[in-house]
């Protein structure tokens, strides 16, 4: 399960990487708080 999670963030990762450069600043910002509350979310599910 682990796995499948932190495949899927770096496949995340890897497609907002090649996004970013066609993003707008507010598109940017977004896309980070995205991440943050992601990170949370999994701060509190792997404990």
């Amino acid at each position: 399960m682990l796995i499948i999670i932190i495949g899927g963030i770096i496949y995340g990762l890897t497609k907002a990487a090649r996004a970013v450069p066609s993003m707008s600043t507010k598109e940017f910002i977004l896309f980070l708080l995205g991440i943050a509350i992601f990170l949370v979310v999994l701060g509190i599910l792997l404990p």
